[in-house]
């Protein structure tokens, strides 16, 4: 797919992700695109939704960060979130801005998450 992107556009990232088992804690296998300037995107969820995260949130964090000190792409957490608890919401906020790491926060369902 890169190198099908590559062949009309050579400036514009490409943003790449992990297996799902990464969005838990499981540190990354997958390398570096290269085919030019990339971003790895990540997820960041709990196996289950508590009120004030997980156990396996900073090691998402750590991981990400990493993966791109060896491959110097870009980073960007795609998804997380999708819950009501502020205390998690709240938590993983403060994890990427202490990482300088920027988001977009995950609203899939119509299930009482204050995003919808």
């Amino acid at each position: 797919m890169a190198s099908a992107i590559r062949s009309v556009d050579h400036h514009t990232l490409i943003f790449y992700e992990p297996d799902v088992g990464f969005d838990f804690g499981v540190a990354a296998h997958v390398g570096a695109l290269r085919h030019g300037p990339a971003g790895f995107a990540f997820h960041d969820y709990c196996l289950a939704a508590s009120p004030n995260g997980c156990a396996s949130d900073p090691r998402g964090f750590s991981s990400a960060l990493s993966h791109v000190a060896q491959t110097h792409d870009a980073l960007l957490m795609t998804e997380w979130g999708s819950n009501p608890y502020r205390g998690d919401l709240t938590r993983m906020v403060s994890l990427a801005d202490h990482h300088m790491v920027p988001w977009t926060e995950w609203a899939y369902c119509p299930c009482n998450d204050p995003t919808g």
